[in-house]
């Protein structure tokens, strides 16, 4: 199984005076997994020139303090519906399936300060710079407003994962220097969209790119357009191969891998069908009979899962996948579909996108990792020292093989996206 890491990083220089910068005092980071971020949500629509924003809970924030406002998801993508009125079926336009319509609000992010504090409404000093969708999942993050910060060979500072409401962000302000000791880190690491888990039923031969029902295929992961619930209210489905926005696809049954989640990257460059390893001698014959030259494709975006359930040992260097000969489910390309690269280009910032789920139904797939989280400084000094600045996505659960294997097989069930 390849793996796929998702980095997302915000590191912004700003020369914006903020009254009260240092507030906090020295930060001296000395013990891991250290959270200094206190998290609630926008409870009604904010826009543009607003300087007052409803929470869901004040507590903690006081005057001076510093928030970061971020909406997390929101994106519209495409359901495309056939001339049956069915979105679950494979018809011919399946892989416009999930494809991003429109950001709307996903994404806006903002730094402004609290100048009063009444019940659930906080006003800023400023008024707002971006609208903000809270069906879209807005976080109020309150950050740390250090003098300096130095964080300690043992120390890291992390953030809770993402929840569906908060999390996987981790804001801050430095006036001074900031020095990460080796050892030390500022780590955002598996804390963002999450991964498709698992189902435990599998029809053989399933082709869909979405579907309602779970034996067609396994979970999708979480996305920028929202996590399954909102999958199953907007386009009737969560499972299979389509993916949707930065989520990974989940596998089609039986027994195929899910596909990985995405974030950055060039979206000129995406199709969904990852790069192929041509690393072992022979590999480059073996994809070709797939596709002719497919060994040679590249895509943006996260990695395609692997091919469905075969009970044949056949060779793959003269046996294409879906030939007969496989038996089982016939090695076909069923895998989930890799999640699509989201635009930067206009300052907004994202989670990393969930990993689809392996399809099982022996009870030994794997689940789709947990896509990265956002680290936003504001650093008025230099970011100097041997640690790390870091927000690596989670690699896809593997399949697991039972002891002793069955029939001598290992490997029985599909393995997730990362």
């Amino acid at each position: 199984m390849k793996r796929y890491i998702i980095l997302l990083l915000a590191l912004i220089f700003s020369t914006t005076i903020f009254s009260q910068k240092g507030k906090d005092g020295a930060g001296n980071i000395v013990a891991p997994a250290t959270v200094v971020n206190l998290y609630t949500s926008l409870t009604s629509n904010a826009f543009i020139g607003n300087t007052t924003i409803n929470v869901l809970s004040s507590a903690g924030y006081a005057v001076g303090d510093l928030i970061y406002i971020i909406q997390m998801q929101g994106a519209s993508v495409n359901c495309y519906i056939n001339i049956w009125g069915n979105p679950n079926s494979a018809e011919p336009y399946s892989p416009a399936f999930g494809k991003i319509v429109s950001y709307n609000n996903a994404g806006n992010n903002e730094y402004a300060q609290i100048s009063s504090v009444a019940g659930n409404i906080i006003t800023i000093d400023c008024p707002l710079k971006n609208d903000y969708t809270s069906a879209g999942k807005v976080q109020v993050v309150k950050a740390r407003r250090y003098s300096s910060l130095t964080i300690g060979a043992a120390g890291s500072i992390t953030s809770p994962a993402w929840n569906g409401t908060t999390g996987g962000v981790i804001a801050l302000e430095v006036d001074g220097n900031t020095i990460i000791n080796p050892g030390g880190r500022i780590d955002a690491s598996e804390s963002g969209f999450r991964g498709g888990v698992l189902s435990t039923s599998s029809l053989l031969g399933a082709g869909a790119w979405c579907h309602s029902n779970p034996a067609e295929g396994a979970q999708k992961g979480e996305s920028i357009a929202g996590d399954v619930a909102t999958y199953l209210a907007n386009f009737n489905g969560q499972y299979c191969k389509g993916a949707v926005a930065n989520g990974g696809g989940g596998a089609n049954a039986n027994n195929g891998g899910g596909g990985g989640g995405a974030n950055a990257g060039d979206t000129s460059l995406y199709t969904g069908t990852g790069n192929p390893d041509v690393s072992v001698a022979g590999y480059v014959t073996a994809w070709n009979l797939e596709a002719p030259g497919f060994a040679a494709s590249s895509s943006s975006g996260g990695g395609r899962g692997g091919y469905t359930f075969s009970n044949a040992n056949l060779n793959p260097l003269t046996n294409a996948p879906g030939a007969a000969g496989w038996n089982g489910d016939v090695r076909r390309v069923q895998g989930g579909v890799g999640g699509r690269p989201l635009n930067y280009n206009t300052g907004r910032l994202f989670c990393g996108g969930g990993g689809g789920s392996g399809d099982q139904n022996d009870g030994y797939g794997g689940a789709g990792g947990r896509g990265g989280g956002i680290i936003n400084i504001i650093s008025y000094g230099t970011i100097s020292g041997g640690g790390q600045i870091v927000s690596n996505g989670q690699d896809g659960f593997t399949t697991t093989t039972p002891a002793p294997p069955i029939n001598n097989v290992s490997g029985r069930d599909g393995a997730g996206g990362g």
